[in-house]
C-alpha cells in the first residue's frame, strides 16, 4: 500500500520519486527529488535487507 502526497504538494516540492519499504510492519517512505537521489537511498535499503519499491511520482500522481 503506497502512501501518495497529495499532487500539488509533491509539485511544490519537487518530488519526483518515492521509495518505501516495511520496517517491522510498518510502512515507511522518503521522498526524493530525482531518480538518481531514489535509486541510492533504495541500494542503501537494500544493503540493510529491506524490500523496497521506487515509485515515480511523476506517472503515479500524473506530474509534468
Amino acid at each position: 500500500m503506497s502512501i501518495l502526497p497529495n499532487r500539488e504538494f509533491a509539485q511544490r516540492k519537487g518530488w519526483t520519486h518515492q521509495v518505501e519499504w516495511l520496517d517491522d510492519g510498518r510502512p515507511c517512505f522518503v521522498r526524493c527529488t530525482s531518480g538518481a537521489e531514489a535509486d541510492t537511498k533504495a541500494d542503501n535499503l537494500k544493503k540493510l535487507g529491506c524490500n523496497v519499491t521506487v515509485i515515480d511520482l511523476r506517472d503515479a500522481l500524473q506530474l509534468h
